[in-house]
């Protein structure tokens, strides 16, 4: 629960900043994960590596308050056992990026009706204060993909992301594929990102 809380403080704290309306960033809602399998056979080398950019997303967490031109970059360890994750955003009232560091194991087990969790370090102290479980929904690998997380609470209210990715930024040309897609998640509530006026030297793992 105090996860819970410290996510609502931050919500609001940085909504002031940004001038943003935190009821539209509120990240809790009522209703239950869905349990969508993994892709069939998920290279994790092939698939965990380079960026990938946001397309369109749905949800929404810490690092996505107000931002533009979301994406994600990811390696794995050299003796193959964790993932790298850096997502990171723009923010164009500070003319800066804003970033969150996660992990996560390559071997995929069953966590909380998905599958295995990303820990992150939000506040950037070593070590990982919120973790929450994902899926590789689908993927060609070198053109779209369709990440999805969720996070149960007891009390009936979740918290979810959806993202259709790219490897290319603003790449528009596997939308149909990808709505296609996601709707093996059931979630119809994507919505565009904005993928132009991006800040330069993009963070890097």
């Amino acid at each position: 629960m105090h996860y819970q809380l410290g996510a609502i403080i931050l919500f609001v704290a940085v909504s002031s900043v940004t001038d943003v309306d935190a009821r539209d960033y509120f990240p809790y809602k009522a209703g239950f994960c869905p349990r969508p399998t993994i892709k069939d056979g998920l290279d994790v080398k092939r698939f965990f590596k380079d960026r990938w950019y946001v397309a369109k997303s749905t949800g929404v967490y810490l690092f996505q308050l107000g931002g533009t031109c979301s994406a994600t970059m990811a390696n794995v360890t050299e003796d193959g056992t964790e993932i790298n994750l850096l997502h990171y955003q723009y923010e164009p009232l500070l003319k800066t990026y804003t970033k969150v560091r996660g992990t996560a194991q390559t071997k995929f087990t069953r966590y909380m009706g998905i599958y295995s969790p990303v820990k992150y370090d939000l506040f950037g102290f070593g070590y990982p204060q919120f973790e929450v479980p994902f899926v590789i929904v689908d993927t060609d690998y070198d053109n779209w993909a369709i990440m999805y997380m969720c996070k149960q609470y007891t009390t009936g209210f979740k918290t979810e992301l959806g993202w259709m990715m790219t490897r290319k930024r603003g790449d528009k040309s596997h939308l149909e594929t990808m709505e296609k897609a996601q709707k093996l998640i059931g979630n119809e509530g994507f919505i565009d990102e904005v993928n132009t006026d991006c800040g330069a030297n993009e963070p890097s793992l």
